[in-house]
């Protein structure tokens, strides 16, 4: 048992090791460049900046949450492409429930078009609103945060936990839908975005505006990235189905 959890850690570190430098700004240099900056930002305490970040009219306006929608629509890029230029069917299909599902969230994000809406008329009515008395549904009866809370156990196992077990998977889909070592990196630091702003407010460190209990909007950035990554390793650099494992 020594031996074999020696062996998967060996080989966990030489896969970290051998990352090229391109790798190192994908995976961690350039999102934690981006997201250190918007923190530094939204809470350096000058208006112009915050604003930038998150407008305290609506948070939805800022640069954080209309990234969020750029990655988003990234997502949806390139599983449709995927859909349309891979031959295995087995991928096309997951390719095109994943860029319908992305479509879907691209569209919960922005309210169905209610942010949209108030910023040229003033009103938030969203073409879903009258049917719901709300703007989105991941808002309807208040449960939000059931939208999110499988994603970090998810993200946890997937991204943390599976490239580490990558060697003992024998199920060549199974081997084929676990990432390659370098996301541990990215999904770590998706950890880190959301107790940060945690942090700064919970000890006074700095006040909280325009994104009143919404902070976790920093980390829901680096999560969409995480998939991207993800996605683009699924689709442009693994092989399916995988060659046989070489670990022993």
């Amino acid at each position: 048992m020594t031996t074999t959890l020696e062996a998967l850690i060996d080989n966990m570190k030489k896969d970290l090791k051998d990352m090229s430098t391109k790798q190192h700004f994908y995976y961690w240099v350039g999102p934690t460049i981006v997201i250190g900056t918007f923190m530094y930002f939204y809470f350096s305490e000058i208006p112009v900046l915050e604003e930038f970040v998150a407008p305290q009219a609506n948070r939805e306006w800022g640069v954080l949450e209309n990234l969020q929608l750029v990655v988003i629509i990234g997502i949806a890029s390139i599983t449709a492409y995927a859909f349309f230029y891979l031959q295995n069917s087995i991928q096309k299909v997951g390719a095109a429930l994943i860029c319908l599902f992305s479509l879907f969230v691209f569209f919960e994000e922005i309210d169905y078009g209610a942010h949209f809406m108030q910023l040229e008329y003033g009103t938030r009515e969203s073409l879903i609103y009258k049917y719901t008395g709300v703007t989105n549904l991941h808002n309807l009866g208040d449960n939000a945060a059931l939208w999110k809370r499988p994603v970090y156990p998810l993200m946890a196992l997937l991204f943390v936990i599976g490239p580490f077990l990558e060697p003992l998977v024998k199920n060549k889909y199974l081997k084929f839908l676990i990432p390659k070592a370098p996301i541990m990196i990215i999904a770590l630091l998706a950890l880190v975005t959301d107790l940060a702003p945690r942090i700064i407010i919970g000890f006074n460190i700095r006040e909280n505006k325009g994104l009143g209990n919404n902070t976790g909007e920093f980390s829901e950035l680096v999560i969409y990235y995480v998939f991207l990554l993800y996605l683009i390793q699924l689709i442009f650099e693994k092989q399916f189905p995988p060659k046989k494992s070489s670990f022993t």
